[in-house]
């Protein structure tokens, strides 16, 4: 079968019926493309009962049971779709539509993005993916990969109505798949494959006290302060890291980013599909601006560092550190020193800014910051 991934389409075929079926059941929600394959995929049932994924010849896994192959074969599917979507970052979260818009839950493995959307799947209107969501270049536009849910063994027993609607795996292992088409949890699940954005959760689950009362809440971040734990969350962005962050903080002027503390997902939730206490993007936000770097060779006495960039919006300046591949957060008077810093001497930068009315010991301190964390070198 073709399978469609929205950026591109693969092949998967089996030698083995059964394993055919699994792969159909599991990856229902894609669907099947007619498209030219970008790869193929063949899993084989050897004579001893082991099961081996290939793609175009290349052994990628040997299994005893489906379950293990077929998690294998997502993970690979993952970095097709991120590699070939387009988009010039893609957050690691989960998404759904609720109210028609898109509601993404960043955050890294083990935070419960999967028992969130488990939970939502029910009251949406379309299942946007478990995994990567991507962020088209304008932030106008997120971009759907609605795979199976990945859903870990404690969930099964936390929530035996998955376990009933997951398929037994035919070989051994786990008695059910770990991959869970979502319209098989809720028929209203509609695979969708883009969204305009409406809100971006950053998850930050506590252990919960059955002895005491704790009720999810939300805080509302700056667009930078967003853009920057977002970043966190994310596929792509040492690729290209201006793309990556004109794209996020174009997103967060399209919708606001919050900060999402819970201990019970079954509460969470609730907050979360009532549209009406999703917090609005605060108005009159500035676009985006990729500072521009003066450079001149021979006697300047700081530069930027090769692979930097910054971009001023929001009242503040987003720097990519290429050292340790994250961003950090800096003054808007940051933006103006680092334009500058490549072509004049301290002193000539510090009395250029100061003309423009910035204080002296404003610009000579971002000087110093900028030196300091590695951003000038």
């Amino acid at each position: 079968m073709n399978l469609n991934l929205g950026s591109a389409c693969v092949a998967v075929e089996s030698d083995s019926a059964r394993v055919a079926q699994l792969i159909a059941t599991c990856f229902a929600d894609l669907g099947e493309s007619a498209a030219e394959p970008h790869s193929r995929f063949d899993a084989i049932r050897g004579d001893d009962g082991t099961l081996t994924l290939e793609e175009r010849g290349t052994i990628l896994a040997s299994r005893d049971c489906a379950s293990s192959m077929l998690r294998t074969l997502q993970s690979r599917l993952n970095v097709v779709h991120i590699e070939q979507s387009g988009c010039p970052v893609t957050i690691h979260g989960s998404g759904v539509v609720i109210g028609g818009a898109g509601l993404v839950m960043a955050a890294p493995a083990g935070m419960g993005k999967t028992s969130l959307v488990a939970d939502l799947l029910d009251r949406c209107q379309g299942y946007l993916g478990d995994e990567a969501i991507g962020v088209d270049a304008d932030g106008a536009c997120l971009r759907g990969f609605p795979k199976p849910l990945s859903v870990k063994p404690g969930l099964f027993d936390r929530r035996p109505g998955l376990g009933a609607v997951a398929s037994p795996d035919p070989f051994g292992g786990p008695e059910q798949v770990s991959l869970v088409p979502a319209s098989a949890i809720a028929t209203g699940a509609i695979p969708l494959w883009h969204a305009a954005p409406g809100l971006v959760v950053i998850l930050d689950r506590v252990a919960s006290d059955e002895h005491v009362a704790s009720s999810p809440t939300m805080r509302t971040m700056t667009p930078p302060e967003g853009v920057q734990r977002l970043s966190e969350s994310v596929f792509g962005l040492g690729a290209c890291p201006a793309d990556a962050i004109l794209a996020l903080a174009r997103l967060s002027t399209r919708c606001a980013f919050v900060e999402f503390t819970y201990a019970d997902s079954s509460s969470a939730a609730d907050l979360l599909a009532d549209t009406a206490a999703w917090p609005r993007v605060r108005p009159g936000i500035a676009p985006p601006l990729l500072c521009s770097i003066a450079r001149r060779s021979g006697n300047a006495w700081r530069r930027p560092v090769a692979d930097a960039c910054a971009v001023e919006f929001g009242g503040e300046t987003l720097f990519f550190d290429p050292a340790r591949r994250w961003l950090v957060r800096g003054a808007a008077i940051s933006a103006a020193v680092w334009r500058l810093a490549g072509v004049m001497s301290p002193p000539d930068l510090i009395a250029a800014l100061v003309s423009e009315g910035w204080s002296e010991d404003l610009v000579s301190q971002s000087l110093a910051d900028l030196v300091e964390i590695g951003l000038l070198s």
